[in-house]
């Protein structure tokens, strides 16, 4: 299984990146291919999904999207297009809260969820009790830090703790400074 890509956009079409690692070209299917560039390279988190004999890579630009996406997928009657229609329409954290609110009303508004939205909340509320949001700020120093595998309550905590206005590398240099203390 892929955890991480990193590489460097080659070509887009629709949401689907070509995606150049070293001399390898992949196809990666995105939430929304407007916010990646021509030639600028990025850190995408991976879903592989297998479904007969095909293989489609989903690349998420952090790991709380790739998180809900897998946990989406997981549900009866939602693939990975309901499940990207989804997160292109609600933010991640924002749809966290829907869940755990019971706001079924807004899951509806989204084309093609409709009746689905109440098994969404139903099903997802007792399981994404784990998927610990951080403030969106220090969303990139969180996402390092469960890849180096610290656990997330921990880096939950430690990253809302820090100060305003730090630049993501050196909250991520604190973070880890301040978990090792303890």
């Amino acid at each position: 299984m892929i955890y991480t890509l990193f590489g460097q956009v080659e070509n887009k079409f629709g949401n689907t990146l070509i995606f150049k690692i070293l001399d390898l070209g992949l196809e990666i299917q995105v939430i929304d291919a407007s916010h990646f560039s021509y030639k600028e390279k990025y850190l995408l988190y991976i879903v592989d999904y297998i479904k007969d004999e095909n293989v489609t890579l989903f690349g998420f630009e952090n790991e709380l999207e790739r998180t809900i996406f897998k946990y989406l997928i997981s549900l009866n009657g939602i693939g990975p297009q309901s499940a990207r229609t989804i997160l292109k329409n609600i933010d991640p954290n924002r749809l966290i809260s829907f869940i755990q609110e019971g706001k079924v009303h807004e899951l509806e508004k989204i084309s093609g969820i409709g009746n689905k939205a109440s098994r969404i909340i139903s099903d997802l509320k007792g399981k994404i009790s784990d998927i610990y949001v951080t403030d969106v700020r220090y969303q990139e120093a969180y996402d390092v830090l469960i890849s180096m595998g610290y656990d997330p309550k921990i880096a939950n905590k430690t990253v809302n703790e820090l100060e305003e206005g730090m630049e993501t590398g050196a909250a991520i240099i604190e973070a880890i400074r301040r978990i090792k203390l303890g």
